[in-house]
């Protein structure tokens, strides 16, 4: 009854830790960096492929998983080794009954060797012990454990401690489905229990022959399901981690194409600038937010472009937007300044508060630098190198916000009219 209690104490714990079968496995964290993960895909699917029978991962996954899994795993232990220890000196009272010739010897075992190296074993997980370290201590811890029920029944010659036996199964059972040591080291712990209980063979007088090989028997029996319990938990908990860690990725890369598709709707795909759609949101935006504040408008347009393009090519046409509108860019200081492809070869600067004053010191730098640049254009007239020309208008961001973009052209025509390579405003 006592053990049948104590199994079912187990399992509950277990189940209360999140990690019965299927309930919880390690979670891929957020905390891998983008790049390191979509990196890893291609190694990730292979392991997957593999099936993990061999339940290790290449170094790079191992590392990854042993991170994303370490606050789990510590919480997980730090619960399932205060219950352990509580369940293990609850056995005192079992000593009592069933092992009263070394009833003083078994409370020196159990509180004065036992008890505080697995206080030493859960501090260490406490205080966030490597991993290899801290699975190392649990072997330990188990193998202690299982060494210290050993050594009582064999110092014993009290004819009830036959029925003690099971007690060891019991820790098998903690070993492989509480704290999930590794199935390596699981399988070394029922190993060792196995060799160590036919060695020490710890029977007392009087008891008839075939119990000790039933209860070897029942030892490799409980062993084997432990270890197969172990490995079926541990495979499945790897194999569910590579599953999540793919699932991030693929949405990684979804979020990632998500984000090139916005930018290629509100992106200009040849300069990189705004294009007209993005304009229109962000004064719809400052229309909203704004009252009554004035705002600056330039319209530029790239003289003779036209021309250019027939001489030198659309090659060197797009070259030479590219140049132009990184150096529009450029030019840029204010925060909420924006520059605009309007299309073809005409562009937008939109200066929210900015008066006439402002707006027509930006429109003149900004002729200048382009000016500055001198790219070749044979034909263009004075200088043969590439100009623009520039209209400037203000309006009120809260009225019709068509209204400044419309004196904007209006005074670039001006500008055209006027000769090109000035501003007009």
């Amino acid at each position: 009854m006592m053990t049948t209690w104590l199994v079912a104490m187990l399992f509950s714990a277990n189940n209360d830790l999140g990690i019965l079968p299927g309930v919880q496995a390690a979670r891929p964290g957020m905390a891998i960096a983008a790049d390191k993960l979509l990196a890893q895909r291609e190694l990730i699917e292979q392991t997957l492929q593999s099936g993990v029978r061999w339940l290790f991962f290449p170094c790079t996954v191992e590392c990854m998983y042993e991170h994303d899994r370490e606050r789990l795993r510590q919480r997980q232990l730090w619960k399932g080794g205060l219950l352990a220890i509580l369940i293990y000196n609850l056995f005192l009272l079992m000593d009592r009954l069933m092992l009263p010739d070394i009833f003083f010897e078994a409370m020196v075992i159990r509180l004065g060797i036992v008890t505080p190296l697995m206080l030493a074993v859960l501090y260490g997980i406490r205080r966030g012990l490597p991993a290899h370290w801290r699975e190392l201590a649990l072997l330990v811890m188990n193998l202690v454990i299982i060494g210290s029920l050993l050594v009582m029944l064999d110092m014993s010659h009290y004819t009830d401690s036959i029925f003690y036996h099971p007690g060891i199964y019991l820790v098998l059972m903690f070993a492989s489905v509480v704290v999930q040591l590794n199935f390596w080291f699981t399988l070394l712990t029922c190993l060792f229990t196995i060799a160590l209980y036919v060695l020490i063979k710890p029977v007392p007088p009087g008891v008839p022959d075939f119990v000790f090989p039933t209860y070897v028997l029942m030892l490799v029996t409980t062993a084997l399901f432990s270890v197969f319990a172990c490995y079926t938990l541990e495979r499945n908990e790897r194999r569910t981690y590579l599953a999540g860690l793919l699932d991030q990725i693929r949405q990684l890369q979804l979020a990632r194409l998500n984000d090139e598709l916005r930018m290629l709707s509100y992106t200009d795909p040849l300069t990189g600038l705004a294009n007209r759609r993005e304009m229109s949101g962000y004064l719809a935006q400052l229309s909203k937010a704004r009252q009554r504040e004035e705002m600056g408008v330039i319209m530029l347009d790239v003289d003779h472009f036209k021309h250019f393009n027939d001489r030198y090519g659309h090659p060197a046409g797009d070259r030479c937007l590219r140049t132009i509108a990184d150096t529009l860019q450029s030019t840029l200081r204010r925060k909420g300044d924006m520059v605009a492809r309007f299309g073809g070869e005409e562009f937008v600067v939109l200066l929210p508060g900015g008066d006439l004053h402002i707006a027509r010191l930006v429109a003149e730098k900004m002729c200048s630098a382009i000016k500055a640049l001198r790219i070749p254009h044979q034909g263009a007239g004075e200088g043969n190198i590439v100009t623009i020309s520039a209209g400037v208008a203000v309006g009120s961001v809260d009225l019709d916000i068509d209204e400044p973009l419309r004196l904007a052209d209006e005074a670039l025509y001006r500008a055209k009219s006027a000769g090109r390579d000035c501003v007009s405003a």
